[in-house]
């Protein structure tokens, strides 16, 4: 066992010096990664260089300084709202393919050597885990991870971007789902025993909370506060984070243990959803099914998400278009007249 624990963890563990961390906890965590990286991993057991402890407050900033030093093309990472603690980054260099896990220094503080299979821990490092294993086989596949305007068209490298995430977390999460309802890797009372991962709130009731935020963007828009790139990235940022990433992660977890068609009718109470946001939902969902059964699909169903990125773009009254040297976007009288 010790032998093939140690093929599935190749990377060096490194420790922000502003933090203390007991090396009891350290060796907890080396044993848990290559523990879960026998489940994780596979054509991404080389590409893990390192896992990196950092403070809570500085995890983005610390990313945003990896991309800077190493990746061929650095791209700026933005958190989502509620903090994660563990990121996958992959860095994309002139030699290949580099992985890095950047965990908060509180999860692994956290860490009772007596008992350190807690849930916050193991399903944050497999998640993570499982990540890097999905971006070194799209390494494999296509060459690339992040889509950039060298590998899309430059108009739609937003787009691409959503749906490659969108993508990941989808395959990811029914992955882990699957995995920690079917085999014993959590604690519980001293024991460890199976868990069921479902969303922490009705899905149905975020959606719907999500109208709001497209009300500020059109409304700041309409009275000149922003311009049209901010207005751009905000709602790109609002379709991402306020919409899709949350019915994203809601199917990934629910298609584990329910049919496509409960799937679907999870947020169906909510009329936001009903009315702007099914239409395009329901392809998008086909499509990471697509990717799900055969990994061989899975550049043709992002070219189709995208498709669907545009259409609920273009019903909620913006547009994108290449012009010149650059894009042009087109915000019409349906955003600009939303509330």
């Amino acid at each position: 066992m010790v032998g093939s624990q140690k093929e599935r963890f190749h990377g060096s563990i490194f420790i922000d010096p502003a933090i203390r961390i007991a090396p009891e906890q350290i060796d907890c965590l080396r044993v848990l990664l290559a523990d879960l990286g026998l489940r994780a991993l596979s054509v991404g057991v080389e590409a893990l260089r390192r896992v990196d402890i950092m403070p809570d407050h500085s995890v983005a900033t610390h990313i945003n300084a990896l991309m800077a030093a190493e990746a061929e093309v650095a791209l700026t990472v933005t958190l989502g709202p509620h903090g994660p603690r563990g990121v996958a980054v992959p860095i994309e260099g002139a030699n290949g393919l580099g992985c890095h896990i950047v965990l908060t220094a509180s999860l692994v503080q956290a860490i009772d050597p007596a008992h350190p299979a807690s849930a916050d821990l193991v399903s944050t490092v497999l998640e993570e885990l499982r990540h890097v294993e999905h971006y070194a086989r799209a390494w494999r596949r296509r060459g690339y991870v992040q889509p950039t305007a060298r590998h899309v068209d430059r108009c739609l490298t937003d787009f691409y971007s959503i749906a490659n995430k969108l993508l990941d977390e989808y395959l990811v999460n029914r992955w882990k789902t699957r995995l920690l309802g079917t085999e014993a890797l959590i604690e519980y009372a001293g024991e460890l025993t199976t868990v069921a991962i479902v969303y922490p709130e009705p899905i149905a009731d975020v959606i719907e909370r999500s109208a709001a935020g497209l009300g500020r963007i059109s409304a700041a828009w309409s009275r000149g506060e922003t311009d049209v790139g901010p207005t751009w990235d905000s709602l790109t940022g609002w379709l991402w984070r306020s919409v899709f990433e949350p019915l994203t992660y809601d199917a990934g977890r629910r298609a584990v243990f329910a049919s496509i068609d409960d799937v679907l009718a999870a947020p169906r109470s909510s009329a936001f959803y009903c009315r702007h946001v099914a239409p395009h939902w329901e392809p998008i969902l086909a499509q990471f099914e697509r990717a799900y059964a055969n990994e061989a699909e899975t550049e043709d169903a992002l070219d189709r998400i995208v498709a669907s990125l545009q259409s609920v773009s273009s019903a909620f009254g913006v547009s994108i278009r290449p012009h010149d040297e650059g894009c042009w976007v087109e915000f019409d009288e349906r955003f600009a007249s939303w509330r």
